[in-house]
């Protein structure tokens, strides 16, 4: 943080400084997403959609989590969302070309592609966090993530393999603790495959996302 005006000019930077701090950091105690002026964090985030192809295939070639790059992109398009609005978000994501210098167009479908794992990031960590406060429309059951302390004595080779399948409870009855879903629909935030394939369809999925976060942000100001 104390060296961040020297990030400031270099979007590639900044990137890899902002992924660093989610996934290794304190993103609360660190908020850069929060912190950049709005052109900055617009620009950081182009960069970043921009190039998920080829940081996915070069986290590949070198054995490393993507996720990693995932997350890293879910936060700053959450911070965009949350700052600049649904529309300049749901853009983002369905076309960064717009906004680069770079003369290219890809098809439809690789657009989807690309935007598929940081949208289904984004739902899924809201999904989770927003029914862990005692919402009775969705709840996430999913497998302790902490091994056994035990099995560090354990030889590699007999290491039980890790489940991480996730079982998601939607209900059609019970009310949205936020006033946001009806009574008789589902959350969206738990229709793990309703992904949106046309940028009118994202945005409305990305205003959603905004209201969640913003009433949940609100609740962790009151509450804190």
């Amino acid at each position: 943080m104390e060296k961040r005006e020297e990030y400031q000019d270099d979007s590639y930077l900044t990137l890899a400084a902002v992924i660093a701090e989610v996934e290794y950091g304190d993103i609360v105690q660190h908020p850069w997403g929060m912190e950049l002026d709005k052109l900055r964090l617009f620009a950081v985030a182009v960069t970043g959609m921009l190039n998920v192809f080829p940081f996915i295939l070069k986290s590949s070639s070198l054995n490393r989590d993507q996720r990693i790059i995932i997350d890293g992109l879910s936060y700053l398009v959450q911070c965009l969302l949350i700052r600049c609005g649904s529309q300049l978000a749901a853009n983002l994501l369905f076309e960064p070309e717009q906004y680069s210098e770079l003369e290219r167009k890809i098809p439809d479908k690789l657009k989807i592609m690309r935007y598929e794992p940081i949208f289904n990031a984004i739902y899924h960590d809201l999904g989770v966090y927003c029914s862990s406060k005692y919402c009775s429309k969705l709840h996430h059951m999913s497998p302790d993530e902490k091994p056994d302390y035990f099995l560090r004595f354990v030889e590699s080779t007999n290491q039980p393999k890790i489940d991480d399948r996730f079982l998601i409870m939607n209900s059609i009855r019970d009310e949205c603790q936020l006033g946001l879903v009806e009574v008789n629909k589902y959350c969206p935030l738990g229709e793990t495959d309703d992904l949106p394939k046309n940028l009118e369809t994202l945005q409305e999925k990305m205003e959603f996302a905004r209201m969640v976060i913003d009433r949940r942000a609100g609740e962790a100001i009151e509450n804190a």
